[in-house]
This record gives C-alpha cells, structure tokens and sequence, in this order.
C-alpha cells in the first residue's frame, strides 16, 4: 500500500498521511482524557484494573514488585538517556522532511512552521501522556515494568505482558469498551506514519544518488504524470520486501539497520553543519545567516549534535554482537564500495567529483 502511495507522489500521500494523523490525534487525546481522570479518581484506577486482568491482579504485582526487591529510586540519568534511544524516532520528520525540499511551493515557509511547530506539538503531547499516566498510576507504573522483567513466572492472576502505554490507558475506559478499543488500538496508527513515511523518503535517496551518478542512472527517472522516482519507489518497495520477513522471523538485521545505520547518517548530517558555512558559505548566506560570537549558529548547533550522535552510536553499539558487527559492517563497505567504484567511473567519464556535488538536484 505504501509502495503505491509513493508511486503516486507526494500530493496524494500527503492527504492519507493527513487522515491517519488525525485519526491517531483522536486516538491519543481521549487516551489522556481518561487517563486526567484516572489521575484525579487514585481508587477508581486500581478498581479498573482489577477489572480488567482479574481480580486481586493489581496487588499481586505490587507484592511481586516487592518481594523480587523493587524499590522506589529517584530519576536515573543513565535510563533517561537510554529510553531516547527509542523517542527519537518521533523526531526524525524534522530531518526526513529536507528530502521533499524541491517538491514543495515555499519549502523556507513550510520548514520552519511544521518543523519547530510539530516539535512544540510532540513535546506538549509527550508530556500531557506523560503526565497524566503517571499521575495516575504513581510508582505502579515502575513495580509493573520490574515484575515484568524480573518474575514473569510468578504471575498467577495475569497474563504478564510487555510495559506498553495501551496497558495502563486501555483499562481506565474499562465502562466502555469501545473507548478502550479506541485508546488500545487507534494510537498504534502512528507507526504506520514511520513506514510510511520511510518508503516516501526512502526512494528519494538512490534517486539523488543517481542524480549525481553515483548510482545506475535509470533511478534517477521521474514518473511525467504523478512526478514520483518510480524506480527507486519500486528498488526501495523491494529491498523492504526482502528484509523486513528477516525482521519478522527475529533477526537482529531490524535493530542494526534502523538505530545504528540511521545513527550514522545523522553523524554526517550534522557534521555537514558544522563545515557548510565554511565549505560552502554560498548555501550558508542563503539561509539563516546567523552567528554566536563570530561563529555561525549552525556550526554551533553540528557540534552538539556530533557529541550527541556519537552518544547514541555508543549506546547502540552495546547492543551489538560479533555477528551483528560482521552483518553491519558488511553493509558499509558494500555502500562505500559503490561510492568509489562510480567515483571512478566519472573521473574517467572526465566528469569530476567537485562538480557532481555543486549541483543541487531539481526533484
């Protein structure tokens, strides 16, 4: 579905995107609805919870919490900064949107209102969810989580499941189950935003790449009446094709592709920031020429993001065995290959690689 709906073009998807936002925002909102009033009725959301996974559930995993040793500890920086590893992805449309730049009537105007305003958005949505859940639930939330975690086995009345939002919101609409459908299931709708989204943006990659012959040019082509790059739509439709049943079957290629591959396109990005003004202050004085003591805001702004990225490939990489380096790796080198076997071919096509790169593609 989302193969056709990026063979179709931007204006066409926009409008589902539009739909499966809105239909998530209902979601998400009535699932923090009911969750502002279990925060303000404590009895009535043990009660709800009882009713849901059975009767006694919530003091058997308060007892299991305690007696596998769970204790109240204050915010750990170490979990915090481990849990953005996962957030991050609701943040990646600021970045994933630069790919539609030359699709777009004022993409100046369009940037910097639905970049910064989907950021003040998220981070008001975020801490509304957050907020009433656990204003709500208190410290269950955590002896939930540890239970789960430590003594799955020792579960008797539940069916222990894994720590998910739809948990703790689904069961306080328990009066009405359409609503706890509703908050169970409707906010799922957001990932499908992410796939989505991933083979829109996706596509636009092998196509800049052919673009600057760097790759074989028929991907560069651009459909004459929907305006798509609809063989590097169908290339990127069948690499997912492949690798996602990998994904599925429990392969580690999911978490290696998506967090630390990702990671190191962000690295390069914000290295970009910190070069741009210096290595191509034409594109610099075109933009937000802005300076913090001498020194350009965007160079600031690449610096922090280096140090941050490199944090996150730092923790990713923990995640990461002999064979997921093997697998990883593997892929690096393949792309790099690729790189320098075209940079080749060009220089003896006498075209050489300065000027491929000071060209901005017209898609």
């Amino acid at each position: 579905i989302y193969t056709l709906l990026a063979l179709l073009g931007v204006k066409v998807f926009r409008w589902y995107v539009a739909i499966i936002v809105a239909i998530g925002l209902i979601g998400s909102f009535m699932g923090i609805a009911v969750s502002a009033y279990g925060m303000m009725n404590k009895a009535y959301v043990k009660e709800m919870w009882d009713a849901t996974y059975g009767r006694g559930s919530w003091d058997e995993v308060v007892k299991i919490a305690l007696d596998n040793g769970w204790e109240s500890t204050p915010i750990s920086a170490s979990a915090t900064i481990g849990a953005f590893v996962d957030t991050f992805w609701a943040y990646w449309g600021a970045t994933a949107a630069q790919y539609f730049g030359g699709e777009m009537k004022s993409p100046k105007a369009g940037f910097i209102a639905g970049v910064f305003g989907c950021a003040i958005f998220l981070m008001i949505f975020y801490s509304l969810t957050a907020v009433t859940v656990y204003g709500a639930y208190g410290s269950f939330i955590s002896q939930y989580a540890f239970a789960v975690e430590v003594a799955p086995d020792q579960f008797t009345i539940m069916e222990p499941v894994m720590t998910a939002l739809p948990v703790f919101v689904a069961p306080l609409a328990k009066p009405m189950p359409w609503l706890m459908a509703i908050t169970a299931i409707i906010p799922a709708m957001w990932v499908t935003n992410c796939a989505g989204a991933t083979l829109l943006v996706g596509p636009r990659q092998p196509f800049a790449w052919a673009f600057d012959r760097f790759f074989p040019e028929i991907f560069s082509h651009v459909n004459e009446r929907f305006h798509s790059p609809h063989w590097a739509v169908l290339l990127t439709g069948a690499i997912a094709y492949t690798f996602i049943p990998l994904a599925l079957a429990g392969v580690f290629v999911a978490m290696v592709d998506c967090t630390f591959i990702y990671i190191i396109r962000c690295i390069f990005g914000a290295l970009t920031g910190v070069v741009l003004p210096y290595r191509r202050p034409d594109i610099w004085e075109r933009g937000f020429k802005i300076t913090v003591g001498g020194v350009p805001l965007i160079s600031i702004c690449g610096i922090l993001a280096l140090f941050w990225w490199w944090w996150g490939l730092a923790i990713s990489a923990w995640w990461l065995d002999f064979i997921g380096m093997a697998y990883l790796s593997f892929w690096i080198a393949f792309g790099a290959f690729i790189w320098f076997a075209y940079a080749e071919y060009n220089k003896k096509r006498g075209i050489p690689v300065e000027a491929i790169y000071s060209v901005i593609p017209p898609a």
